[in-house]
């Protein structure tokens, strides 16, 4: 029987070139979950922290025609329009 640890585990996947859990964690966090396309540094992150590409916001604002909420969580986001968000 072989002896594997976790941190085992994670060393084999490092050599062997395949990505990380994290790496692959933090890919996930970097797409937009509208169009799942990779976000760039005009992203818009909302209060809820949900990050979203400025021109998916802009087309789920004109879709919902009234105060923007959060595509994920519903969340209200209090601005006049996308380009106010951080």
């Amino acid at each position: 029987m072989v002896d594997c640890s976790i941190s085992d585990v994670g060393d084999v996947f490092s050599q062997t070139g395949s990505p990380k859990i994290e790496e692959l964690a933090l890919a996930t966090l970097l797409k937009c979950p509208l169009c799942l396309k990779q976000l760039d540094s005009f992203a818009k992150v909302l209060p809820c922290q949900h990050t979203f590409c400025v021109s998916c916001l802009r087309r789920w604002q004109e879709k919902v025609h009234s105060q923007l909420l959060c595509p994920v969580c519903r969340l209200p986001v209090l601005v006049r329009s996308v380009e106010d968000l951080p």
